[in-house]
Order: C-alpha cells, then structure tokens, then sequence
C-alpha cells in the first residue's frame, strides 16, 4: 500500500497566492503513477497557470459554481484510491498522504494526516483560541476536516457526489465512525490560523453553520459526537491557571459564532465559497 499510487483532488476558487505552496509540499514523496487534480472553480487570478507551471499536475477550468461542484468535477476524473481531498491553503506532503493511505484497511476506510496549526502570525486572542482548539478531542478522534479528506475505495462509494453544502468534510466525516477513520501520529498537514479576531470569528461562524445546514437536511450526527468529552477536556484544562485567559477567550468566541451562525441560519444565508483572507496575505502568488 505504502508505494502504491493516490489520486489527490484541490479545489481552488482563486487561490494563486497559496496554491504553489502546496503543490511544492506535494512534490514531497510523490511518487509517478500519482495524480493530482486542481478544479480551479470560475478562478479570475492566476490560480490554473500557477498549477500548471507544476510537472504532472492535471488542471480543470470550471464555470464558477461553488466548492462542491468543484470537488466532484476533480473527483470524476481522478482514478487512483485512496483519494484525498485536500484544500488548497493546507500544507502537506504526499509522502503524509501515502503514510495514511498505508493505515487504511477493509475497517479503516477514511483518514488524514494529524493536523498542526500555525498561528504564530496571529493576534494574541487568535493564538489563545487554538491554544484551547487544538487540545479537544476533535483532534485526536480520527480527524477528518480542516482541510484534508483521505477515502478508501469503499469508503468512497459510501456517497455519490458531494452535495451542496458548506460543510463538505463535516459531510464525509458523519459517514464515518470514529473506528472506521485514522488520524495519523507519524505525519501533518498544517494549516495558518486567521490573523485577526474578526477572520476567526467569521471562518468559526461559517463552521457551524455547516454544521446546522447538515443538521437539518441529515439530522444531528449519530455516528460520532465530542461534546460531553469536549467538555471533560475544558474541565481538565480549567484545573491549570495557565490556560484560564485561553478558557474564557475559546468559549466567549465560541457563544459568538453560535449565535451569529444560528442568526444567518435562519436567514437561510448559505451563500458560496468563503475563507479567510488575512492568513492568504501572507504569502506571494508563486
């Protein structure tokens, strides 16, 4: 498994600041029968010529129709299993790729490498956030999301295309129980925290608003749910006076971003791609 090929699909809506980054990163362990797609969605910058300027990278040029139309057109030409999904302002190797895709089995069928975030860039309450953040079991319960998605064959034929909906990882990772999905310990894939409060707050509340469109089209999660541990672990957290500040920023922020989240949802405000563009800043358009 570990030296056989996979297929990694980006989608990409005008993503040339970042996109040359994580093709570089891919270049790493990269072996040739792999393939890696970028369904650039109605790009209006650089993005396909950027991809382009990289050996082997196949590029589509879509009509502007949103994420998931864009993952599905990648996923449709790809071939090779297991296939990751992989957003384009993430960082990470293939050889992080192909060490998860050696982990899955006819049990394990979905996985992704763990994930690392920097945010040594951002402001301190944005720092004291993910100090919180990255301590919960989200984490460390077979991730799926933020950014890299690895499915099996079988794992992949659990759905047909991707559906019309914000939260396209928090889609696929509900299909999984958390004994059918491996984080991997030995790899990474990074993703750059927002800069700002204002960023976090509005990619946070874009986040769960992902979660209540699904809610409603699918029903609450069954498969998997971290809240009372989530709560545990703020409880085990609470007993160290060094994370105290980190407590109070992490649940303040996230009362916001429920409330703001819970606003537009009744709002029916679902519209297309959106991220964060203060964390795209810091990077060239190579």
């Amino acid at each position: 498994m570990p030296d056989d090929p996979i297929s990694v699909v980006v989608p990409a809506h005008d993503e040339a600041a970042v996109i040359g980054r994580l093709l570089r990163a891919l270049e790493e362990g990269r072996l040739p029968g792999d393939q890696i797609v970028v369904a650039c969605d109605g790009c209006e910058d650089d993005t396909a010529d950027v991809a382009r300027g990289f050996d082997g990278v196949s590029v589509l040029e879509l009509p502007r129709g949103g994420k998931p139309s864009a993952l599905n057109a990648g996923d449709r030409v790809s071939t090779q299993f297991p296939r990751f999904f992989v957003d384009a302002d993430v960082v990470v190797t293939a050889a992080a790729l192909r060490e998860v895709a050696g982990r899955m089995s006819d049990r394990v069928e979905a996985g992704a490498p763990s994930c690392f975030v920097d945010s040594s860039r951002s402001s301190f309450v944005v720092r004291r956030y993910y100090d919180v953040w990255t301590r919960l079991p989200y984490l460390s319960r077979g991730l799926l999301g933020s950014g890299v998605v690895g499915l099996s064959e079988r794992g992949r034929s659990r759905f047909g295309e991707f559906p019309d909906v914000i939260g396209d990882d928090e889609f696929v990772r509900r299909l999984f129980s958390v004994e059918e999905r491996v984080a991997s310990t030995e790899t990474t894939f990074t993703i750059t925290a927002p800069r700002t409060l204002g960023a976090l707050i509005r990619v946070k509340t874009r986040s769960r608003l992902g979660v209540l469109q699904l809610d409603e089209m699918h029903g609450r999660a069954t498969l998997d749910t971290t809240s009372g541990s989530s709560s545990r672990a703020l409880l085990q957290l609470a007993r160290r006076p060094r994370f105290w500040v980190a407590i109070a920023i992490y649940t303040t922020i996230r009362s916001v971003t429920h409330v703001r989240a819970a606003r537009r949802f009744r709002n029916r405000d679902f519209e297309g791609w959106e991220r964060d563009e203060t964390s795209r800043e810091l990077w060239g358009t190579s």
